[in-house]
């Protein structure tokens, strides 16, 4: 089938990029203080570009008309994601915890699911993949960050809103909704630095895995969030899209986003803020690695049970 051929295609694509990634710091082209400027470097400049790119490309989606279904999908996925992440995990080591609440948020929907969606479901499916993900963006970069940024101190506020991921999240909504276009050369810029999110926190990842004590790959924490992500929630939006009676391709759509593997964004995250970046690498291989098997089976399941 075309669409597990795609799968298997992006999924090599990661793992190569991750294992430059190692090659760089195995081989001392990149030092592990290159490491933390690098992750600066994509989280100050590379995800803000790939942010606005993502909203600006969105303006006059909601204009369309017809999006009633995905937009109640979609917040209702969010929704749950907050509540989960707020009361998951309470008894794990707090580096670990702010990785596994923070990945219940984020997923690698937009990397591999958007794709997945397009080779499947057609332009149809890229249209309600591209309302779905505007507040799973919003979430990742709102909520989500938040939980790595906020101390407890009485700053953390104003130091959640200006980190610059959140603030170009706001920036974009803005933009999106007030459809406000910047013109044709700053969005070609955007679109170019934006485009380079995928391969350097690829790679980042491979970098965090080079210098991390060997050990197994899964523990009881990545098989159960592993469940959680990649078979619970899928199915809970499967139920939910046949209790509304929402179309095949529609729930096809919202399926597979959410049945998406552990987002890299929490590795960056992770190395930035001092939470337990090593957990985090083998969380997402491993829920990438799992998702071989998972995501094609949800694919037959939408297909052939609706």
């Amino acid at each position: 089938m075309t669409y597990i051929q795609n799968l298997l295609e992006l999924e090599g694509m990661m793992f190569i990029m991750i294992l430059l990634g190692i090659i760089t710091i195995k081989k001392g082209i990149i030092t592990e203080k290159g490491r933390g400027e690098l992750t600066d470097f994509i989280l100050y400049l590379i995800f803000p570009c790939y942010i606005l790119d993502c909203f600006i490309k969105n303006i006059g989606a909601f204009s369309a008309g017809g999006f009633v279904n995905v937009i109640i999908a979609s917040v209702a996925l969010q929704v749950a994601t907050i509540v989960l992440s707020r009361f998951l995990y309470p008894k794990a080591d707090p580096k670990r915890r702010t990785i596994l609440r923070y990945a219940i948020i984020v997923s690698n929907s937009g990397f591999l699911g958007f794709p997945l969606v397009g080779s499947i479901f057609g332009n149809q499916g890229l249209i309600y993949a591209s309302i779905f993900l505007i507040f799973q963006r919003i979430n990742n970069f709102s909520v989500g960050i938040s939980y790595f940024t906020a101390d407890g101190s009485k700053n953390f506020l104003r130091r959640t809103l200006t980190h610059p991921c959140i603030f170009t999240t706001l920036l974009g909504v803005a933009i999106m909704l007030l459809e406000l276009r910047p013109p044709e050369l700053v969005c070609k810029v955007l679109t170019s630095i934006g485009g380079c999110s995928t391969p350097l926190s690829m790679m980042l990842i491979g970098m965090v895995l080079a210098g991390a004590p060997r050990g197994k790959l899964i523990d009881r924490d990545i098989a159960t969030y592993s469940v959680l992500r990649l078979f619970l929630m899928p199915g809970g939006m499967f139920l939910l899209c046949k209790l509304l009676g929402m179309d095949v391709i529609l729930t096809g759509t919202a399926v597979l986003l959410t049945g998406m593997p552990a987002g890299t964004l929490s590795v960056m995250l992770g190395a930035k803020y001092g939470s337990d970046a090593p957990f985090a690498s083998r969380l997402v291989i491993f829920t990438t690695l799992l998702s071989l098997l998972t995501i094609p089976l949800w694919c037959l399941a939408c297909v052939y049970l609706l």
